[in-house]
């Protein structure tokens, strides 16, 4: 079993699921008698998503060698799924406490065992006190929006345009700005182009900034026109 330090206890308490895995917890009470059959892996796949979505994860850390974040591991499960590639014995002990409406400690002590099962040949370089809001350096920030950018993002998760884009009323908004932006992603090397190569604040609000005005200017939304300015940038 998966050990939780005291901070993370608290982390976790402190930011719960609520009611954010109920939808979740239908889908899987209604799927449990085939856990080898497309709809429940399709659920699993939901309560990973909404796994990661939750606030809890972006503080808790990573048990695998090169990683900072939990989320990027819920990442790297959610893939294994869509390819088939995880045994149900291993997330259904999860599965079942979700069903049962465990303790959100047991929940994250369980997400944590599967992570330490799939990748138990990796060593593992978990700190988790290294993580402390303000003892970052700008280096350190840098490297966390990096991680995210080549980890977290929707195009490591099958089928994310189906689900959110098709039959939508926005879809084919959506589609015509994809199709104005699209020389701009290497189907070839699954990522975007022209990304900065330092990833310093400066330059990626200005890739990011420039994205927005070439290709959603006609959108409904607001965007910032300059870098947010922190009133103590001694955190950082």
């Amino acid at each position: 079993m998966a050990d939780l330090i005291e901070e993370e206890r608290k982390i976790i308490l402190d930011n719960p699921f609520g009611h954010s895995l109920d939808s979740v917890r239908e889908a899987l009470r209604n799927t449990e008698g085939d856990p080898q059959g497309e709809a429940w892996l399709e659920a699993v796949s939901e309560l990973v998503t909404a796994l990661h979505a939750s606030r809890a994860c972006r503080w808790l850390a990573s048990r695998i060698e090169n990683r900072r974040h939990l989320a990027s591991n819920l990442v790297d499960i959610r893939t294994r799924l869509d390819k088939h590639e995880l045994p149900s014995q291993v997330v259904r002990p999860l599965s079942q406490l979700v069903l049962n409406q465990a303790s959100d400690i047991d929940i994250w002590t369980a997400v944590i065992a599967v992570v330490a099962t799939l990748n138990k040949d990796t060593p593992s370089t978990y700190q988790p006190l290294s993580w402390r809001t303000f003892e970052y350096s700008a280096t350190e920030a840098e490297s966390e929006v990096f991680d995210e950018i080549c980890n977290s993002t929707h195009c490591a998760v099958g089928e994310f345009h189906q689900k959110y884009f098709e039959g939508h009323e926005w879809n084919s908004r959506a589609k015509e700005v994809w199709q104005r932006a699209k020389h701009l992603y290497s189907d070839i090397e699954k990522k975007w182009l022209h990304l900065p190569l330092q990833p310093t604040e400066e330059n990626v609000f200005s890739w990011w900034l420039g994205l927005q005005n070439d290709f959603l200017a006609t959108e409904r939304a607001v965007y910032s026109g300059r870098p947010v300015q922190y009133e103590d940038p001694g955190w950082f």
